[in-house]
């Protein structure tokens, strides 16, 4: 691998993406969470790197191969954390069928209103 700043942010964040996938195959949520925070903090200082060295001085050919890569990869792991969050939210359907209750009251009147006070006022 290249010395370059932006090579150095490259390797780091591909050893943030190992960690988040390997934290989502063990399945503690701890390690998920963790993993996806860094992998986070890496992509943003990622861009932060660019920005600071200028678009137009960064070597696009060198990286671009890495990260489309990278890219490819994040979006499976996307894919695959949204999987494991409607398998949980289906196993917490089955333990407890009374968690399904909505937060808000359900809509009834026009414009989300409910039943309580929707007669009051001049447009009543």
């Amino acid at each position: 691998m290249l010395n370059d700043p932006v090579s150095l942010q490259l390797d780091q964040l591909e050893l943030q993406f190992s960690q988040a996938s390997e934290a989502l195959l063990s399945g503690s949520s701890d390690d998920i969470q963790l993993a996806s925070v860094s992998l986070q903090k890496g992509a943003v200082e990622l861009l932060q790197l660019v920005d600071e060295l200028g678009r137009n001085r960064l070597d696009k050919l060198r990286h671009a191969e890495r990260l489309h890569l990278l890219a490819a990869g994040i979006s499976v792991l996307r894919e695959n954390l949204l999987r494991r969050a409607a398998f949980v939210e289906q196993g917490l359907q089955i333990l407890m069928p009374s968690a399904k209750r909505t937060t808000y009251s359900p809509v009834i009147g026009p414009y989300g209103s409910s039943s309580v006070g929707a007669k009051r006022g001049a447009m009543a």
